[in-house]
């Protein structure tokens, strides 16, 4: 999946993703599917990373290309998986949201409620970055050198 990323500056870059972007919801639907039958997975950090970043680009892919439904799917389950990673409770997060901002009375008071939802998501990403340094670092390095390689390949084989 490495081989699909956020750069569109050539046309070449957006023409994989577009034609990558079958296999890659294929396969998110079998990660969502086995999401829900094994809850082991809530914790499988690398696991969860992948299917966030894959969704991401699967809705950045169709938002490029102007088709927003599909576009907004897959950037509602990023958020989704996102939450699931920092181990904060989705609805309870949304609802308070709601429920505040129905209620600001002014730019202020939602500026500072804003900041405080802000902090609480920062301070749990913080504590999931410093407990699992090593493997995001992993993951970091499997993605430049796969992404590097697969371009190299892709370049290659365009010449034919």
């Amino acid at each position: 999946m490495y081989v699909m990323d956020k750069d569109n500056r050539s046309k070449l870059d957006f023409k994989r993703n577009k034609m990558m972007v079958q296999h890659a919801r294929s396969a998110l639907i079998h990660a969502d599917e086995l999401f829900k039958k094994d809850k082991t997975l809530r914790h499988d950090l690398e696991f969860l990373m992948s299917v966030i970043y894959v969704h991401d680009l699967v809705g950045y892919t169709y938002n490029f290309d102007g088709i927003l439904n599909v576009a907004a799917h897959h950037s509602d389950m990023a958020k989704s998986y996102c939450f699931v990673l920092l181990n904060v409770d989705q609805a309870a997060f949304e609802n308070d949201l709601k429920d505040k901002c129905g209620r600001v009375e002014s730019i202020d008071q939602l500026d500072r409620f804003c900041k405080e939802k802000a902090k609480h998501l920062f301070d749990q990403m913080n504590s999931v970055a410093s407990g699992n340094a090593t493997e995001i670092e992993n993951f970091a390095k499997s993605y430049i050198l796969e992404n590097t390689e697969q371009k190299m390949i892709y370049q290659h084989f365009l010449k034919y």
